[in-house]
């Protein structure tokens, strides 16, 4: 049974977050609003790699959840909010801390062997993040609680042990320092192939007060049975985002959005591969030039910062009449309030990325998901859509095509059992939030 919060609590979300990334504001405008909802007087601050984007997004006291970026983890160590609105309480630096940043940048830039760049810059990097927990101590002062704020938080690809592994188990130590409870709700588990990574995960795993996974599979693959057999799997906090659907519009001429993304993009993607890259742009590009010579609309739209991959999916559509290529529209689609209009206003989407996909259930919109990683077929399995998710390797313009015709008559009944799929865990992302910060007050 877990402690009460006070009416008053100051609570503190780790997340991953800050540089555009939909599913995760989308996870914390969940939580923030399930917080405030059950306690209205509560104070909520996170700490992300973008303190400045999360304050402008979201409208929380943010900080960064490191001293230090490395590739593919990148810190925002010097962004600020605009002017009037929440920020954190980011110090200026000292010269020493000057004088530190000054040559880890360096060291970094040096044309260094890997191994040896990492031997030579640790001492910059150690001492940086000394100061920074300082900081973060500081600012986590008086905190009341510390929750990881689902995603996909239990993985190395971003960054290597020495990001998020690390910050997680940090930020462990760190509610334990401040005798602040530490809650992990709702995570999922990623890539976790190294000994330290694994280690870093399950020792701030064994930390926690309360924790829950997004699915039964992310569970297993922490590999500790000891720790977490036991632990619920509550599912992913964006269905709880606050928002209603639209119903689905009613017309002749389908409107199909398309998200690509920029998997295996050369400097865009830690595991490089620019020959499935290549690929997944062009089936996603043959797949709109066919759906706009037959008449259809197309609107292409993201989730993350993959604009390089809107950008490649639109060369790969080619040359069209002049007719075809006016129904199609690129929708920029930088917050969750401008992404839910361009959702409500198709029938059908396509979408690579986990949330792509749970966020399009969400508006009620049908998905014929593209499988980058199984947690994206995890997803498919349990909202009982299988049958419409193709990975990454089979999907090409022809079949994609195919399966979307299928999609495409089937999209009203399919719509109903989503919504209600989507109503269920929407429900039990609600209870968990009722466990962990009380019941909505009559």
């Amino acid at each position: 049974m877990l402690q009460p919060l006070a009416a008053d609590a100051r609570i503190a979300i780790v997340s991953p977050s800050g540089w555009g990334n939909l599913g995760d504001a989308a996870i914390i405008e969940s939580l923030v609003a399930g917080i405030r909802r059950r306690l209205p007087k509560s104070e909520v601050i996170a700490f992300t790699l973008n303190a400045a984007g999360t304050t402008e997004q979201h409208g929380i006291p943010a900080h960064t959840l490191l001293g230090y970026s490395i590739p593919f983890y990148p810190m925002n160590m010097n962004g600020r909010a605009k002017e009037g609105e929440a920020q954190g309480p980011t110090a200026a630096p000292s010269a020493w801390q000057k004088t530190v940043s000054t040559l880890h940048a360096a060291l970094q830039r040096a044309p260094l062997p890997g191994a040896v760049r990492d031997i030579v810059i640790a001492p910059a990097r150690i001492a940086r993040e000394a100061a920074h927990i300082r900081r973060s101590l500081r600012f986590l002062g008086g905190a009341s609680a510390v929750v990881v704020a689902g995603g996909g938080q239990l993985d190395e690809l971003f960054g290597g042990p020495w990001g998020h592994p690390w910050a997680l188990l940090r930020y462990a130590l760190l509610a334990r320092a401040t005798h602040a409870p530490f809650y992990v709700a709702s995570v999922g588990t990623g890539t976790l192939a190294s000994r330290s990574s694994r280690f870093l995960v399950r020792r701030a795993l064994a930390l926690a007060r309360y924790r829950s996974f997004r699915d039964d599979r992310s569970r297993e693959l922490v590999g500790a049975p000891g720790i977490t057999g036991n632990d619920p799997t509550v599912p992913d906090l964006a269905y709880g985002v606050p928002v209603t659907a639209a119903p689905l519009p009613g017309r002749d001429r389908l409107v199909v959005g398309l998200s690509p993304m920029n998997f295996g993009l050369p400097a865009h993607w830690p595991r490089q591969d620019a020959s499935r890259y290549r690929r997944h742009v062009t089936s996603f590009g043959k797949l709109a030039a066919r759906l706009l010579e037959e008449g259809q609309e197309v609107v292409i739209f993201t989730t993350d910062g993959d604009s390089l991959a809107v950008q490649h999916t639109v060369e790969a559509i080619g040359e069209l009449p002049q007719a075809a290529r006016a129904r199609l529209r690129v929708s920029p689609t930088p917050t969750l309030a401008e992404l839910f209009p361009v959702l409500s206003g198709v029938d059908l989407v396509v979408a690579a990325r986990l949330h792509g996909v749970l966020l399009a259930h969400v508006a009620h919109r049908p998905v014929l998901a593209v499988s980058h990683e199984r947690k994206v077929a995890t997803l498919m399995e349990e909202m009982g859509q299988s049958h419409f998710c193709m990975t990454i390797d089979e999907f090409d313009g022809e079949r994609g095509y195919d399966r979307l015709q299928e999609l495409a008559g089937r999209r009203r009944e399919l719509s109903g059992e989503i919504a209600r799929a989507v109503e269920q865990r929407r429900q039990r992302v609600f209870a968990q939030y009722d466990a962990l910060f009380g019941p909505v007050p009559a």
